[in-house]
């Protein structure tokens, strides 16, 4: 088959709609497909691989508590039909479907086979209260749609009530599972509680540092590494500086790197607000055999099973928050134990059977 994958958002802007677009590429490339991306240009990125093709220029938009991409451009829509009449795909992947510009673009010009992936949850959608008699026509257009959870799917109905296949995102589980092993630099007595996100309203780093500063009052040897960017920062590193604990803020990493990280922590911590469809980071963590301590939200709690292989606690609770890492902190056992749970169940979302599902997926809107 020959497959174009659709998303404003690639590489290598830090999102975790570039890793699923980037992820699903490499893993059909391996089932021996002829696979493109179409996605927007970043940053002037040079891109060196022919298989991505970059149209318009990208401009970040706040939506949903959160940045996301867009693309823009004088020539996007002619430039965009020249790439499908060129490339004659089999098979559109596209994600976000109704969202503009690029993603619905390419399903007003498309002429074959379209798949929709939805993977946001939201409790509204003032965009789809407005244009919903506009996108009905569009909608249609979809020979298939996919939601990545449970929740994902709950936010499209309120909308556009119709008949969805739950397939969820994937992660690369070997690379989690089986990486070199903690970083030195890490490994001195310390229960190291680990975050790895953009620095923004809904991943609730504040309320993580809030919760740390209770933390320390009650355990010593204990540090927090914060892996990821983002416009919350100098805010967060204001909030550390009134904190007697260790808070260490490396930035935006290598992507060959996160393993390490992950491995290097006893406890992997995500205070998210809400707005998660699924969670990605959870099923990292889980890959690498950590106990998670996350917000019991929309998608987290479809991953997450409390008591199990981690805890949920309520969003915007800090001393909540910190009751449970307190007693992870104190409880070397029980860490573990919850830990020694995660790869079984995070070896489900491997992308290669995730792949094979949507490969499978594709061909049955063939026949």
């Amino acid at each position: 088959m020959k497959i174009g994958l659709v998303s404003d958002t690639c590489y290598p802007f830090p999102s975790g709609a570039a890793e699923y677009v980037y992820n699903l590429y490499k893993v059909l490339k391996e089932f021996r497909h002829e696979v493109r991306i179409i996605t927007s240009s970043y940053e002037h990125h040079p891109e060196e691989n022919p298989d991505i093709i970059r149209l318009g220029k990208t401009v970040l938009f706040p939506f949903n508590k959160a940045m996301v991409t867009l693309t823009f451009g004088t020539n996007l829509i002619a430039e965009l039909k020249r790439v499908l009449h060129r490339e004659q795909f089999d098979v559109l992947h596209i994600q976000g479907p109704l969202g503009p510009t690029l993603p619905l673009l390419t399903l007003i010009c498309s002429n074959t086979v379209n798949v929709g992936i939805f993977a946001s949850y939201y409790e509204r959608s003032r965009m789809l209260v407005l244009f919903k008699p506009l996108l009905k026509k569009y909608f249609r257009k979809l020979n298939a749609k996919v939601c990545i959870s449970l929740a994902a799917q709950r936010a499209i109905c309120r909308y556009f009530d119709d008949e969805y296949r739950i397939i969820p995102q994937g992660i690369d589980f070997e690379r989690f599972a089986r990486c070199e092993g903690p970083l030195p630099q890490f490994r001195d007595g310390k229960v190291n509680l680990l975050f790895v996100g953009r620095m923004e309203e809904r991943k609730g780093l504040r309320f993580l540092i809030e919760a740390f500063s209770e933390v320390v009052q009650e355990i010593d040897a204990v540090r927090l590494i914060v892996v990821g960017d983002g416009p919350e920062r100098k805010q967060c590193v204001g909030m550390a500086r009134s904190i007697k604990g260790e808070i260490v803020f490396v930035g935006r990493i290598p992507s060959g790197l996160l393993p390490r990280y992950y491995q290097t922590s006893h406890i992997f911590c995500s205070p998210a607000t809400g707005s998660e469809a699924q969670g990605i980071v959870l099923l990292e963590a889980l890959a690498s055999g950590r106990p998670v301590v996350a917000s019991d939200i929309e998608g987290y709690n479809e991953v997450i099973s409390d008591g199990i292989d981690g805890f949920l606690v309520p969003p915007k609770d800090p001393h909540v928050l910190a009751r449970r890492i307190i007693e992870l902190c104190k409880d070397r056992k029980l860490r573990e134990t919850m830990g020694s749970r995660g790869p079984e169940k995070a070896r489900h979302y491997s992308w290669k059977s995730i792949g094979r599902t949507l490969e499978q997926f594709y061909i049955q809107q063939l026949r």
